[in-house]
């Protein structure tokens, strides 16, 4: 633990390295950022997809298939 906190003296004692870690974890954040941004919108695309999917086979059950069927009710 006295290595961490060292770690983070010698950091705000050094600019120049100071300023190389908040450019580092800088990039590290916003590569990050993006890749959750990325994983979010391909889960939302895979779920409205599944919606999607579901929806058109069930309307395909309820009004295409008794279309088929000999006993329909709703021929006369």
């Amino acid at each position: 633990m006295s290595d961490l906190f060292d770690g983070f003296k010698e950091q705000r004692l050094n600019s120049a390295r100071s300023r190389d870690l908040k450019i580092w974890f800088g990039a590290v954040s916003s590569s990050m950022t993006s890749a959750r941004n990325e994983v979010h919108r391909r889960g939302w695309q895979q779920f409205v997809f599944g919606e999607t999917g579901y929806t058109l086979m069930l309307g395909v059950v309820v009004f295409v298939v008794p279309s088929y069927s000999p006993s329909s009710m709703w021929t006369s």
